[in-house]
């Protein structure tokens, strides 16, 4: 494992703890994560990951809340993950979407941003400016039963860009050129049930999230992937 990109990383949460309700910040902003609402079972809790440690999400209402630090309000910014989806989202005829990570109110906020997993396994990349929401469909698929690594930046001429497992998937410019911040918490995973309601809890594992003020090159999304 190569070592982590330190320029403009905001947050990064390993779960490598391995137990405990915390999932401490080494970023050095001190934006620790509380875990809430696991049953600590094989379905629910510590495990082993993509890298070391990770945690087993259940589908129903497991999360983590680290808080609402100024350094969670950047203008740019990357957003690094990895994802080990266990079962297929799309479990009735509604629009059973998962909130994978989010700053504020999921989908469609003016403020803020937000990961979204469609339940046919598409992500889209919210970012909210004042002057609307920027919602986009990434071009990433997740896979059922397969770790795959999720990279997704914004930058300041409004563009918006991709990665998957170290590979290019798209890009877009949108009507904005920065992140409006709000005094929301950040929320890996959603704690609701997607079915029959939507905007719901991932059903898996995931993994070394990091958080960058910037938005990262290509070159370094290559190395995100080894680290």
């Amino acid at each position: 494992m190569a070592e982590v990109q330190k320029d403009g990383l905001v947050g990064y949460w390993s779960f490598d703890e391995g137990q405990g309700t915390t999932a401490y910040d080494g970023s050095g902003k001190g934006n620790d994560g509380t875990l809430n609402n696991f049953d600590w079972n094989a379905n629910s809790g510590w495990i082993t990951g993509k890298y070391n440690g990770a945690l087993q999400f259940d589908g129903t209402d497991d999360y983590v809340d680290s808080g609402n630090r100024a350094s969670l309000n950047p203008s740019s910014i990357t957003i690094s993950m990895w994802l080990y989806l266990a079962s297929n989202p799309n479990c009735d005829a509604n629009n059973n979407w998962r909130s994978l990570l989010h700053k504020g109110i999921t989908c469609c906020t003016t403020t803020g941003y937000d990961i979204i997993m469609e339940e046919g396994r598409n992500v889209a990349w919210d970012t909210g400016n004042n002057g609307g929401d920027r919602w986009w469909p990434s071009g990433v698929s997740i896979p059922i039963g397969q770790w795959t690594q999720l990279v997704l930046t914004f930058d300041s001429t409004g563009m918006k860009k991709a990665y998957q497992d170290g590979l290019f998937k798209d890009s877009k410019t949108v009507a904005a050129s920065s992140i409006t911040p709000n005094a929301n918490n950040l929320w890996i995973n959603n704690p609701s049930v997607a079915c029959p309601n939507g905007d719901g809890n991932f059903n898996g594992i995931i993994d070394d999230v990091k958080i960058y003020n910037k938005a990262l090159t290509p070159d370094d999304t290559i190395n995100l992937k080894a680290a």
